[in-house]
């Protein structure tokens, strides 16, 4: 392909690692942003993955009536756990994506650098533990329902010594406190290695700023730099 359809780096720094892609055939008004953010230690036990999903649904609990706000003005994002850490997109017109993605990004870091005495941090409303780690035990119950699946994941987990079972998920998430959650959220973000993709109606400068605010956000209040 022509150098120009392929992306361009935009910030390569121990923080963070930015690619960035203008869109020069629709013109239209949307962007996209990718952040795949990697920690050794989101999978490194059926106890750490049980976590990890934890944090990914209270960050999505905490996020709701920003996330439907930003639905009406045709903004969207999406995070998930990964066998490497985080997943986070946003999508949607351009001029206030960064904000979204900045403001799911600022809660799920909300939990770096917290001690189980200190506790989850404000964004998780009260009572709403509970509620989050009730929902993840439901969905890791209801995971291995369908057949296909179930044998689908066996097949996986004889080919990758790292994929959890449901099952062992769901035994280690019952002995999570808010306590001990909060210390392994806390492990987990201790050190990330970021790299992402900011792509459409964004040309270099727009990237550039992007990955100021970006670099800003990843670093502050926390070591951040790749996984040793």
């Amino acid at each position: 392909a022509p150098a120009r359809r392929l992306p361009r780096l935009a910030r390569d720094t121990p923080v963070l690692k930015l690619w960035h892609l203008q869109d020069r055939k629709f013109g239209r008004p949307l962007a996209e942003l990718r952040l795949r953010l990697a920690s050794p230690a989101a999978n490194a036990s059926p106890a750490a993955r049980a976590c990890a999903d934890l944090l990914v649904v209270l960050v999505r609990d905490a996020v709701t009536e920003v996330s439907y706000m930003a639905g009406v003005c045709e903004l969207g994002y999406g995070l998930a756990t990964t066998d490497a850490g985080f997943d986070l997109r946003a999508h949607g017109f351009d001029h206030k994506l960064l904000q979204l993605a900045r403001t799911v990004l600022g809660t799920l870091l909300a939990f770096r650098g917290r001690t189980g005495a200190e506790g989850t941090p404000a964004a998780v409303g009260e009572g709403r533990f509970e509620q989050c780690r009730e929902i993840l035990a439901r969905s890791y119950r209801n995971a291995g329902s369908r057949s296909s699946r179930r044998c689908a994941n066996t097949r996986l987990r004889c080919l990758r010594r790292t994929l959890w079972s449901d099952r062992a998920k769901r035994t280690a998430l019952r002995a999570v406190t808010v306590a001990s959650f909060t210390d392994a959220a806390a492990h987990i973000l201790d050190r990330l290695s970021v790299e992402g993709l900011y792509h459409g109606n964004c040309d270099a400068d727009d990237a550039a700023a992007a990955a100021d605010l970006l670099a800003g956000d990843l670093g502050a209040g926390g070591h951040m730099g790749a996984p040793p």
